[in-house]
């Protein structure tokens, strides 16, 4: 049989070979042999017919005769591995942002899971893993600035709105502040009302208010919001109210103005009203109580009594602010004056009046 002369042999030296049955034959490397070269080999016979052939050698299965195997790169596939925890804790952290950016408090979420994976391998495996670990670091310090902003921001907002509820008190406690007209007054009913000086800020009323673009308010707007939208009273003055009840309307647009936003309506309404600055006549003309609450048109019989206020117009007074102590009912006044429509000094007699007295 042929064996091949293997690398490094020289002239003379004895290499094993395979001989065709599997036995291992001592060869001999002839004058003028190379490595590489293929050389016949010759097997002697048997001494004994009667001997045990040697067992043929086991068949390695792997890597050609020959062939070295490639040597494997530890380093590089460390490095590999750990390129792709990298990316995967960026991509979190990017994710983050968009999840706090649409959807709030729910962006820290990915940032500590991001974090919290790092912590999770084991000590000695983690400094292996220096770019996960700058991204985890990131990750949890970006985290924490997001919970304590959105802390911060809930608690201004819960002050804001402590705020803004005190400043609101008088408007949101007050019947007087918060006075509509009647849903079963007629359409052209005319009346008075009062808004106190105290019925405010302005801003209180922006979601009291509804309509007013053209004017023309919704039945359920507070008349006081309206007024001071309208400009017929100012705020922190206060002042009456001339309110005109009129018929509904589809469609009312609200508006920015005078420090209130008014609110749309995109329906039909059963009542609409109009306010404006009552003439003195008009003032004149209606029935008060302590409170200065106009009745239904506004009429009264004779020139109006008024209790505990200063009158208005043509009223009367009683113990309020005629000099000489007078008390008025109807057009009749005992004492040392009486009021009509004019101020009394001394013992004048007003018109409209019978004085009793001097």
């Amino acid at each position: 049989f042929e064996a091949e002369v293997p690398k490094n042999a020289q002239e003379g030296e004895t290499f094993v070979a395979i001989g065709p049955e599997g036995q291992r034959v001592d060869v001999v490397v002839p004058k003028g042999a190379v490595a590489g070269d293929r050389v016949t080999a010759v097997i002697a016979p048997h001494a004994s017919y009667d001997a045990q052939p040697a067992a043929p050698a086991p068949i390695v299965m792997g890597v050609p005769l020959g062939v070295a195997a490639a040597h494997y790169d530890l380093e590089a596939a460390q490095y590999a591995k750990e390129e792709r925890a990298a990316q995967a804790g960026t991509t979190m952290y990017a994710l983050g942002w968009c999840i706090c950016c649409f959807l709030g408090p729910f962006g820290p979420l990915f940032w500590f899971f991001t974090w919290v994976r790092h912590r999770a391998r084991p000590r000695d495996e983690r400094e292996n893993y220096p770019r996960e670990r700058f991204v985890a670091r990131l990750s949890c310090a970006t985290g924490l600035m997001a919970v304590t902003a959105h802390f911060v921001l809930v608690i201004a907002a819960v002050a804001y709105l402590r705020h803004e509820g005190a400043s609101c008190s008088n408007v949101l406690e007050r019947s007087m502040c918060l006075q509509t007209p009647s849903h079963i007054l007629p359409t052209g009913t005319e009346f008075i009302a009062h808004c106190p000086a105290d019925c405010g800020p302005a801003r209180c009323y922006d979601s009291l208010v509804w309509g007013g673009a053209n004017g023309f308010y919704a039945g359920g707007s507070a008349i006081c919001g309206a007024a001071l939208q309208a400009g017929v009273v100012q705020e922190g003055v206060g002042g009456d109210v001339l309110v005109e009840t009129t018929p509904g309307y589809f469609n009312y647009i609200g508006i920015k103005r005078n420090g209130i936003g008014s609110r749309s309506v995109p329906g039909i309404v059963r009542q609409s009203f109009v306010v404006h600055a009552p003439s003195p006549d008009q003032a004149g003309n209606a029935t008060a109580d302590a409170n200065r609450t106009a009745t239904i048109n506004g009429t009264a019989t004779g020139n109006a009594t008024a209790a505990g206020d200063t009158a208005v117009g043509n009223s009367a007074a009683a113990a309020a602010t005629i000099d000489g102590n007078a008390t008025a009912t109807g057009d009749t006044a005992s004492g040392n004056s009486a009021a009509a429509s004019a101020t009394i000094d001394g013992n004048a007699t007003a018109a409209e009046a019978t004085a009793i007295g001097s």
